[in-house]
């Protein structure tokens, strides 16, 4: 499986970055073009974190759907 995916926001040079890490946490980040970057983790329910398991599902779906995405418009 791949571990990080990013897509560029519709409206200017922003970016969305996941990654998923080798225990499954999800990190989010926002890649600001002379801001550097911002993110936030959401681990794995049930292993010591996980305060947010709907949250990680939804992330996880999130990284599939953006992987989709980038294989129908790569250059999006």
């Amino acid at each position: 499986m791949r571990d990080m995916v990013e897509r560029r926001d519709d409206m200017g040079n922003g970016k969305l970055r996941l990654v998923v890490d080798g225990d499954g946490d999800v990190s989010v980040a926002l890649v600001l073009p002379g801001y550097g970057f911002l993110d936030v983790e959401f681990c794995v329910p049930g292993t010591g974190g996980g305060k947010s398991p709907r949250t990680h599902r939804a992330l996880r779906a999130l990284f599939d759907a953006m992987v989709a995405d980038e294989k129908e418009r790569p250059d999006a």
